[in-house]
């Protein structure tokens, strides 16, 4: 990539409506990329209305042409693809027996399927760039598991190993491959619930986590644009926690040593 290509690249953002999507479109325009947002929910896309450097696209990433269009969309629009951050999820809970099967497929479709088929549109693009950056938006729960979460678990350690087979597939292409992991965020589509309804949960889950606190999607979005970007052009195949150290503990004692006031 040459100097000018340096400072042209443009990226899409699968489910940036809201969370971690929409501080990752925020932080890319904030350092220069541009950006084609991408979300099935067309009101909550209003916020980049007018905003220089950034389109958004109404598309269902578990539809396979649909992905093809919105590469074909952020080429039109740019010219060229440097990066896809595959960040569109969905989380349905419930028990292994009672959970509804048409939950768990729905699951598999934007979670998992989603994945590989944003991965399947953007490499042919990729690779007329000379290159460049596929981060797929995983979680701590695809490196370990919860309590009526097998469902939601399941997609994304089915991410996390799509991650890690594609990269030992298309690294000599000079495409890199990625999965970030969040731990449990604020103000997200998943977590909001949580947030709003069930205060005792909320606060165990902070409790629990050595840095006493929920995470931002402002700081799970610091983390996406570095290994989209040429930044971390040694980084391949890894599935990196960004959790505030929860998966840090042998799951033995919860934290039992606490700051003094």
């Amino acid at each position: 990539m040459n100097e000018q290509e340096a400072l042209n690249r443009t990226a899409i953002v699968t489910g940036a409506a809201g969370g971690i999507g929409r501080a990752t479109c925020e932080l890319m325009l904030s350092k220069g990329w541009t950006v084609l947002a991408i979300d099935r929910d067309a009101p909550k896309l209003g916020w980049a209305k007018d905003l220089a450097g950034i389109e958004t696209m109404i598309a269902d990433v578990a539809d396979e042409a649909e992905n093809r269009a919105m590469v074909d969309e952020a080429v039109r629009l740019h010219g060229r693809l440097d990066a896809i951050v595959l960040n569109a999820a969905l989380s349905i809970g419930g028990g292994i027996e009672e959970a509804s099967l048409d939950d768990f497929d729905r699951q598999v479709a934007v979670n998992l399927r989603g994945t590989v088929l944003g991965i399947r549109a953007a490499l042919p693009a990729l690779r007329r760039s000379g290159g460049g950056s596929i981060v797929a938006v995983a979680s701590t729960h695809g490196l370990a598991g919860d309590a009526g979460y097998w469902s939601y678990s399941a997609t994304k350690h089915g991410v996390i190993g799509v991650v890690k087979s594609v990269a030992r597939e298309i690294g000599w292409e000079k495409i890199r491959i990625n999965a970030v992991c969040p731990g449990p965020v604020r103000g997200t589509g998943l977590s909001t619930p949580v947030e709003e309804n069930a205060a005792e949960i909320y606060g165990a889950i902070a409790a629990a986590n050595p840095l006493q606190r929920w995470g931002e999607a402002s700081e799970i979005a610091q983390l996406i644009e570095f290994v989209a970007s040429s930044q971390a052009s040694y980084l391949n195949g890894a599935a990196i926690p960004v959790d505030g150290g929860t998966l840090a503990g042998s799951g033995c004692l919860g934290p039992i040593i606490g700051n003094e006031a």
